[in-house]
């Protein structure tokens, strides 16, 4: 069985179609988090970086500010 983390994520994100958020909680977000959309994520990510919140092709476009 899996562990629940401990921490709700904490995100930010400046629009709507912004396909990236930026990792606002305190030391980052652990492998296994599960964001509100469903997402979990499959690796810890840092403080202040950035996360896909969607499936992002190689040579995809990202977007941050729209």
């Amino acid at each position: 069985m899996r562990e629940t983390p401990a921490q709700a994520p904490l995100f930010i994100t400046m629009h709507e179609r912004d396909n990236v958020a930026i990792v606002a909680n305190d030391g980052g977000l652990s492998a296994g988090t599960t964001f509100p959309s469903g997402l979990t994520l499959v690796d810890k990510v840092p403080q202040a970086h950035k996360v896909a919140l969607v499936d992002i092709p190689e040579g995809g476009e990202v977007r941050r500010y729209n």
